[in-house]
């Protein structure tokens, strides 16, 4: 049987019954702040990791890449992006590295 959030239904795009708690959980989120328990930004990755907690979804801790790794999530073309997906900017510098310009993304909707 299919791991809690990974049973994509039939009429849904594909878009696994976690994921779209995920994406629920963090529609509802829209206009809050919260803080990261760290004196520097991070606010992305800590509610990226909530509202995929929230659809019993794992995220891993680490790099932007091998946080990734390690939940055992794959890299897919932006055409092949879907809602719940995660995407996670990084620097060009230092990949692996949580620095100025790193931000995380969950997609609530794809267009196209």
């Amino acid at each position: 049987a299919p791991e809690k959030g990974n049973e994509a239904k039939p009429g849904n795009g594909g878009v696994t019954s976690g994921k779209q708690a995920a994406i629920n959980a963090a529609l509802a989120d829209v206009g809050n702040s919260y803080a990261t328990g760290w004196n520097q930004p991070g606010e992305c990755l800590v509610s990226v990791r909530r509202w995929l907690a929230a659809g019993g979804i794992n995220f891993g801790y680490g790099g932007p890449n091998s946080g990734y790794v390690a939940s055992g999530a794959t890299q897919v073309s932006w055409s092949n992006v879907q809602p719940g997906d995660v995407v996670q900017y990084e620097s060009a510098y230092s990949p692996d590295s949580w620095i100025g310009g790193v931000h995380t993304v969950l997609v609530t909707g794809v267009s196209g």
